[in-house]
């Protein structure tokens, strides 16, 4: 239609020019130059007469265009009744319109005839790799009536013809007719589409599945300026309808409902770059005018709905009761929670790198799926946990700064000074953390603790890594934790032992304050750790009643320099030594137990009380274990004493005899 309009255009000119000249060669050649300037002015190209020979009733003319087409045209006139009839004859390769350049070689033939304001044309020849043919009618110099057809035009050699690499193959027809009323139908069908996923990343770095298939069909209907269609895309990927498109030729304005329905997210995982799953279905309703764009799009696949609104580079977005478990489903991650999503977004700029906006994301009614994440990560969550999650963020270019809260059955999270980029994907915010009941999260940690617990700190991301720090006062002085490369590092500084007794819920048996280290693989669920005191004094407890009924000796009395307690922890069970000095007296633990899960405690110790010496075991639930004392040289050696003084000699050997069962 384009090279058509360009040849009656032309025509049209040489036409109009040629009524105030002589029909002779000496006058053809005098307004030859004329007629050139102003066929170039017309049409905006470069035109060049080789050939020109104007007669009272015929005309013979062959005119170059940009040098990228040639243009014979011949044929008869009536200069009163300006009536005619011409062949015309096109030749062009490189020929530039307003819309693209056709680089391929294009030929048609046809006849123009009737009157200067009225007149039919048609013609037929070879573009974009098929045959075409059309006939027009102009009345008053509007189309009145037209037939275009043109089949199974090469998509390939259309996209170069538009000066595009072959970024897909396929056919397209094209079919154009006026009907009765003067207004024109068309019909243009895609057909054995393939997407060339290849050039695609080469050109544009996207990646596509390796064959996208595609097919479509456009109805249109053009009632003068004013343009309505409807059709459908389907792809592998998704299918794209387009119940209603209208436009304005003149105006440029125009208007579009659209449906995508991807019935596999995850065929999309390549364009998207990141897992998905699931379906997706969004409606949208598109308004435009020239280069300006307004866009609403809606879905109800993610729970409650879903809308975004664009519209002079400002991007609006709302999530009203969306699904968490939806929203985990469609990112190809295990339900891990429920909850309902509630999102307020807004982005300026949102097309530009510059662009600004803020979100306020919240969670309401979350409830953790305990059976999913016991199955992924082997942990325990508390037993009806339940939470509540807030975030507010400003975002400018790449840069996020954050607050954000999450409120649990368990404990509070709160993060303030939190900054985001979106480039390196680095994180870094502050945090308090606050437990209501240590207890709670005796599931998660395979330990009891007791008591509240207060902690803030930084924690981060970067490219190497999660890293966290923190300082809390729970067992009195200020201890320290950095969990950096799945490590967790802890130094304990002033830890006052009666704290720690509360903390794990065991009799308090040793007043002290002492610093320790603890190191601690997180996947490994193993550790080891250390600890000093370097002075304390025990607490009267059964096992000081039972040493000093034994040996008369008061241990609460002694005091104990440079305690050392060190062990390991495994993932079921702590295991530790424990060393204690005073002047009179010494006590000492190997390879003592502590079940993690059932809290059984298993504790084998030696005494040495001046020179005299017990051994024995505490041993049961940790809260309250039992003390036994074994005998030992000390022991022995005294009752020897009270059988010789207080056992006659025939029975001598028969207590000796019972003594040894025990």
């Amino acid at each position: 239609m384009r090279v058509m309009a360009i040849i009656i255009g032309v025509m049209l000119v040489v036409l109009g020019v040629a009524y105030g000249v002589l029909f002779t060669q000496t006058g053809n050649d005098f307004v030859r130059p004329h007629l050139e300037k102003k066929a170039t002015q017309a049409l905006g190209k470069k035109v060049d007469i080789r050939e020109f020979s104007l007669r009272f009733s015929s005309l013979k003319a062959v005119l170059k265009v940009d040098e990228s087409a040639t243009l014979e045209v011949q044929g008869t006139f009536n200069l009163f009744d300006q009536r005619f009839a011409i062949n015309y004859d096109v030749q062009a390769q490189g020929l530039e319109t307003p819309v693209m350049v056709i680089q391929e070689k294009l030929t048609v033939v046809g006849e123009a005839k009737g009157f200067v304001h009225d007149f039919v044309a048609q013609g037929m020849g070879k573009a974009f790799g098929s045959d075409i043919a059309y006939e027009v009618t102009f009345k008053e110099k509007l189309l009145s009536a037209a037939q275009v057809e043109a089949k199974d035009l090469d998509v390939g050699q259309i996209l170069e013809l538009l000066g595009q690499s072959r970024l897909a193959e396929g056919k397209v027809s094209v079919e154009a007719h006026t009907a009765e009323s003067g207004t024109l139908v068309g019909k243009v069908t895609l057909s054995n589409g393939v997407v060339n996923a290849v050039k695609v990343q080469e050109q544009y770095g996207v990646v596509l599945p390796p064959k996208v298939m595609y097919a479509g069909e456009l109805h249109a209907i053009l009632r003068g300026e004013e343009l309505e269609a409807k059709g459908a895309l389907v792809s592998s990927l998704a299918e794209v309808r387009f119940p209603k498109i209208l436009a304005n030729t003149q105006t440029q304005v125009w208007s579009a409902l659209v449906d995508v329905i991807v019935p596999n997210l995850a065929l999309l995982e390549p364009l998207a770059g990141m897992p998905l799953a699931g379906d997706l279905t969004l409606k949208a309703s598109l308004e435009g005018e020239k280069e300006a764009v307004r866009a609403e799009v809606s879905t109800a696949s993610l729970g409650g709905l879903t809308t975004a609104f664009y519209e002079d580079d400002v991007l609006d977005v709302s999530m009203e009761n969306g699904s968490l478990e939806e929203v985990l489903t469609r990112l190809a991650k295990p339900r891990y929670s429920q909850g309902a999503l509630h999102v307020k977004a807004k982005f300026t700029d949102a097309s530009q790198a510059s662009r600004k906006g803020t979100v306020a994301f919240r969670v309401a009614n979350g409830v953790p799926n305990s059976a999913e994440i016991r199955e992924l990560f082997g942990v325990e969550l508390p037993a009806k946990m339940t939470y509540e999650a807030k975030m507010d963020a400003k975002l400018a270019g790449e840069s996020v700064d954050f607050v954000s809260e999450v409120m649990s059955s368990v404990g509070t999270l709160q993060t303030t000074q939190g900054k985001a980029d979106l480039k390196t994907g680095t994180l870094n915010t502050q945090y308090q953390l606050h437990v209501e009941e240590l207890l709670a999260l005796k599931p998660l940690i395979k330990q009891a603790l007791h008591g509240s617990f207060e902690m803030n700190g930084e924690a981060g991301v970067n490219e190497q890594g999660a890293r966290a720090t923190g300082v809390t006062e729970v067992l009195g002085g200020k201890s320290s934790f950095v969990f950096e490369n799945e490590q967790l590092d802890a130094q304990l500084v002033d830890v006052v032992f009666e704290r720690l007794s509360a903390l794990l819920d065991v009799p308090y048996v040793f007043e002290s304050v002492g610093n320790a280290t603890l190191t601690y693989n997180v996947p490994k669920d193993a550790g080891v750790f250390q600890a000093t005191f370097p002075q304390g004094r025990l607490i009267e407890s059964e096992l000081t009643r039972m040493v000093q009924t034994v040996t008369g000796f008061n241990l609460t009395q002694e005091l104990y320099e440079n305690t050392t307690l060190k062990g390991k922890i495994l993932p079921n069970s702590v295991i530790f030594d424990l060393l204690m000095k005073a002047k009179r007296s010494q006590l000492s633990v190997s390879q003592g137990t502590l079940g993690r899960e059932n809290e059984q405690l298993r504790v084998p110790f030696d005494i040495l009380v001046e020179k005299k010496d017990l051994s024995g075991i505490i041993e049961g639930k940790m809260q309250n274990p039992r003390v036994s004392i074994k005998a030992s040289q000390y022991i022995q050696k005294k009752l020897d004493k009270e059988i010789e003084k207080h056992v006659p000699d025939e029975a001598k050997g028969l207590v000796r005899d019972l003594l040894k069962l025990f």
